[in-house]
């Protein structure tokens, strides 16, 4: 799959990790023998203030694309790690002292780094989408239905907009604004072309698509 970049707190595009396509730079990470570390530095940019946008589920890689999560194709993580990497140096104390030498990814080195950043960024198999994870359990925060939309969450029982966050993992975000104001003329006309006379069959109908959005009040 093709990531999008990240959005700014203003929605705007903003860099993200799979951005970067330049390779000239020259960057000194730890050494290939210790991968836990080099794994946390090419990380950095896989945060989003205490959390990490980049995570291990299930055996996939899932990125975060601002309003829901999203699986990406190891090899996309694979090719990220080794154009990261490829002019990249490291300190190899000697005898004579320090000596600066390419990191030069390979197969071997590549695939345990990888296997380094799984580990790090890994989350439990338990943990089901939607749900916030533990670490963003906070006094305060709704545990009710929460919906992604657009621009924020929206806490389904008191209509309170709160920013994204990808403390809350879900794979699923509708296309548009939550909007307190908006209103549905047309679905209006429509409902008393059906019922004219009937406002108790139009409460109804729209107590039964209450429940439909909250399937947790019919033990879904």
């Amino acid at each position: 799959m093709t990531v999008e970049p990240f959005y700014d707190a203003e929605h705007e595009p903003g860099p993200g990790p799979f951005d970067d396509e330049s390779t000239d730079d020259s960057q000194e990470f730890p050494p290939p023998s210790n991968p836990m570390k080099v794994a946390r530095q090419l990380l950095i940019p896989w945060q989003h203030g205490e959390h990490f946008t980049l995570r291990h589920w299930r055996g996939s890689w899932m990125s975060w694309e601002r309003s829901h999560w999203a699986e990406v194709d190891d090899r996309e993580i694979r090719s990220l790690a080794y154009r990261r990497l490829e002019n990249a140096t490291y300190v190899h104390m000697t005898e004579d002292g320090p000596k600066v030498k390419n990191w030069a990814p390979s197969k071997r080195k590549i695939s345990d780094l990888l296997e380094a950043q799984a580990s790090i960024v890994h989350l439990t198999s338990t943990v089901d989408a939607p749900s916030w994870l533990e670490t963003a359990i906070q006094p305060g925060r709704t545990t009710g239905p929460v919906i992604a939309c657009r621009n924020g969450l929206l806490d389904v029982t008191g209509r309170n907009l709160i920013d994204h966050d990808p403390a809350f993992f879900t794979l699923v975000a509708v296309p548009f604004d939550y909007s307190a104001s908006a209103d549905a003329p047309k679905w209006r006309e429509f409902l008393t072309q059906v019922w004219p006379e009937d406002p108790d069959r139009i409460a109804a109908l729209q107590e039964w698509f209450g429940y439909v959005d909250r399937p947790g009040d019919l033990g879904g």
